[in-house]
């Protein structure tokens, strides 16, 4: 812990000076990083340095938010919060001057930031000099960015609803946007902020009349389009919508509580009691912070202060009540409920309101106990997959905090699930696989060994390269078991939270099949573990503010995963699989099968050579043979041949530039540039000869010229082997009349 002195005395030294070298720049970082709340300062203004400067670019990574949260070990949302405040610093000298004094805490900076302007930065900074946080806090809440902290005393207000937009805009409106901004700017001579300029440029377009001579616009009335403000018969300013007169709350106009004619306060014990009664929470949205006590029928209509008239709401839900937005309908409080400005309800609970929401009301007033903290919504110790069906649109998946349980009501009527399919032989599951026959009949005992002792099947992994089957057998294993199959990717698995919703989705006997697996996240792959080896999961669910630990028990189920890169798998993700099965490249012969059974099966015939040219060409995949045979099915079927022969085929493959050998024309490429060189060839070099990458090469370019003996490897680099055959592209004879 360092002392004040001693922060000073950092903070002095530093400088904190632009344009410094970025060896300089991570010096500083690392050093304000380890202070406490005066390291704040030096951290968001280099930081801010790191941004605009973009020097985030010279240590490789994507941004500043990467590079703090790598190298300084931050979280990427205060990562945000730090530059934001780092970048209003710089035009607010006497708060930032106060902050590296320790005059000011970083709670009370990050709350001025969002309300203070260059304009108004002595008084705000006075307020927070004699305010504490949670006063501070309240300012704040009730002003409007821009403007002065409203008169000491004057808290009775409420803040003023907010509605954020967001839009994504095309950088030639962007360019517009921002040059009105800077043209309103200079005829204010003052900065203008993108809140007063959204105000400026609604109230000049809705000013305007379109006079018709510009495209896609007609002439209309803008009287239509106005907005009319008129003062009611109460005094207050209302304007007029589709839905008839709005009450306008400001924030700088405080709200009262209807009782403009009786300033008597209600009664603490009477508060008190209202408070308990409602569970220390908003009727309307369950919020348990900054609750209010309000009238249902104001007190200036004649509407007594007595618990039956008095429910509790928080601050939001008391705004939009006065603002017109939020409806109460009912006089008793214990049958009050909420809907909108068209009449829908709001916040409709799904279940009977609770006893104490429905306890009588008795008028004496008693002075009641010294209250107690009421208990936040508790989740259970265990759940399972009914419970998070129920409660599914409520939950929220937060990275690092795990699950929010947000408030509301969960679900009652679930559509039921649909059945199960009917298992199916082993010879009917698998048909259209060929090849693989001891494969095949080793899967075909395990599933019918498992349904005797009626278990699942077990953990399954899949690995070879692109285009044998994997998928295809994952769906034979699904027939095969009688089960439903359940399908995603290694890449989609981004977090922890995609992993466990596609979890508790899972019913009694489901296959999860996960292809590429080796492209999920390691986080997720190790919460993979628990649930492939214990059938559950141990969560951490926030609700209310209250964290609780609980298990999600899960079904039998099977994970069938898939991979092309069994290198990329830890032994201990490899280790949680009882089956394991490796599936190779193709013969020709068999490949040649698969094509004429997949033609016959599109109506068309392929003759035996056609099929074994196919073969020749399809790097012992499946997946490329059928690719080929669809080109050659496209180029006859326009004439009206249904017979495919090996001439077409020959025509077809010459057409996509295969020479004799069966190389792409990439293969020939990299063969006619390995054989100008007398010398071993380097990948490195070899890619930038052929203008590609090193990646391209080993993944994809060289595999099937090394299976073919084309190519050899040396310590040096590739050579072609001495004896290459004439890789020349024969002539092409038209095979389609």
């Amino acid at each position: 812990m360092c002392k004040l002195t001693e922060l000073r005395r950092v903070l002095a030294a530093a400088d904190l000076r632009q344009g410094l070298a970025l060896d300089e720049v991570e010096a500083h970082l690392t050093q304000f990083a380890r202070l406490n709340d005066a390291g704040q300062r030096g951290l968001a203004f280099y930081l801010v340095e790191m941004e605009d400067r973009r020097l985030w670019q010279e240590t490789a990574h994507a941004c500043t938010r990467d590079y703090a949260e790598d190298r300084l070990g931050l979280d990427r949302r205060r990562v945000g919060e730090l530059i934001t405040v780092g970048r209003k610093l710089l035009e607010l000298p006497a708060i930032d001057r106060a902050f590296c004094e320790q005059r000011l805490s970083w709670s009370k900076l990050v709350l001025l930031m969002r309300v203070v302007v260059p304009e108004h930065e002595a008084a705000w900074l006075e307020r927070a000099l004699a305010s504490t946080v949670k006063k501070l806090k309240l300012d704040v809440k009730l002003a409007t960015p821009g403007t002065a902290p409203r008169p000491e005393g004057s808290t009775r207000g409420l803040p003023e609803p907010r509605f954020p937009v967001a839009v994504d805009l095309d950088p030639i409106t962007y360019g517009k946007l921002e040059a009105a901004r800077k043209k309103l700017a200079t005829e204010c001579d003052r900065s203008i902020d993108y809140v007063e300029l959204f105000a400026e440029l609604a109230g000049i377009f809705l000013n305007l009349e379109a006079d018709g001579t510009v495209p896609g616009r007609k002439r209309v009335n803008s009287s239509h389009f106005r907005v009319v403000l008129k003062e009611g018969e109460d005094g207050g300013l209302y304007m007029d919508s589709d839905l008839g007169p709005i009450p306008i709350v400001r924030a700088d106009d405080p709200l009262r509580d209807a009782d403009e004619t009786n300033d008597d306060p209600t009664p603490s014990a009477m508060r008190t009691r209202v408070l308990m009664r409602d569970g220390g929470r908003c009727r309307c949205c369950g919020a348990s912070k900054d609750l209010m006590v309000h009238h249902i029928q104001y007190r200036s209509e004649g509407g007594p202060t007595v618990t039956w008239n008095l429910i509790t709401l928080c601050t939001r839900c008391h705004s939009h009540v006065h603002a017109g937005r939020l409806i109460l309908v009912g006089t008793r409080a214990e049958a009050i409920r909420f809907t909108d400005m068209k009449g829908r309800p709001v916040y409709e609970p799904g279940s009977e309101p609770s006893p104490e929401l429905c306890m009588p009301m008795a008028p004496p007033e008693i002075a009641p106990a010294e209250p107690t903290q009421p208990a936040a919504p508790r989740v259970p110790a265990t759940i399972d997959r009914s419970w998070w069906r129920r409660h599914a649109h409520r939950i929220k998946y937060r990275r690092e905090q795990g699950f929010l349980l947000r408030p509301g009501a969960s679900m009652r009527d679930l559509a039921p699930d649909a059945p199960k399919p009917e298992p199916v032989s082993p010879e009917e599951a698998f048909r259209g696989l060929v090849a693989q026959d001891a494969m095949l009949a080793r899967l075909g005992r395990r599933a019918a060994g498992r349904r005797a002792r009626g278990e699942a099947f077990p953990h399954t992994l899949l690995y070879g390269p692109p285009g044998t089957g994997k998928t295809s057998l994952a769906k034979g294993m699904a027939r095969c078991f009688g089960t439903r199959l359940h399908r995603t990717t290694g890449p989609m698995l981004k977090d922890i939270g995609a992993l466990v919703i596609l979890l508790a989705g899972l019913r009694e006997g489901d296959m999860l099949f996960i292809d590429e697996v080796h492209g999920a996240q390691p986080a997720v792959l190790e919460t993979l573990y628990e649930a492939m080896a214990e059938r559950q999961l141990s969560l951490t669910v926030e609700t209310e503010g209250v964290v609780h630990t609980t298990t999600l028990e899960l079904p039998r189920f099977t994970v069938l995963a898939a991979t092309t890169e069994e290198g990329d798998l830890t032994e201990a993700f490899r280790s949680r699989f009882a089956a394991r099965e490796s599936l190779g490249h193709y013969a020709e012969a068999d490949l040649a099968a698969i094509v004429r059974a997949s033609a016959r099966g599109r109506g068309f015939e392929v003759t035996a050579e056609a099929a074994h040219r196919l073969a020749q060409h399809a790097r012992g995949t499946p997946r490329e043979a059928l690719r080929l045979m669809e080109c050659a099915l496209d180029d006859v079927a326009g004439v009206g041949i249904r017979r495919i022969e090996e001439g077409h085929v020959r025509t077809t493959l010459g057409q996509m530039g295969y020479d004799g050998n069966g190389l792409d024309p990439s293969e020939q490429r990299y063969l006619a540039a390995l054989r100008s060189c007398p010398d071993p060839v380097p990948a490195t070099r070899l890619a930038r000869m052929l203008g590609t990458s090193v990646r391209t090469l080993v993944d994809i370019v060289e595999p099937f010229l090394f299976r073919k003996g084309l190519v050899r490897m040396t310590p040096r680099g590739r050579v072609a082997v001495p004896d290459l055959p004439d890789v020349r592209r024969p002539a092409l004879r038209p095979a389609i009349e």
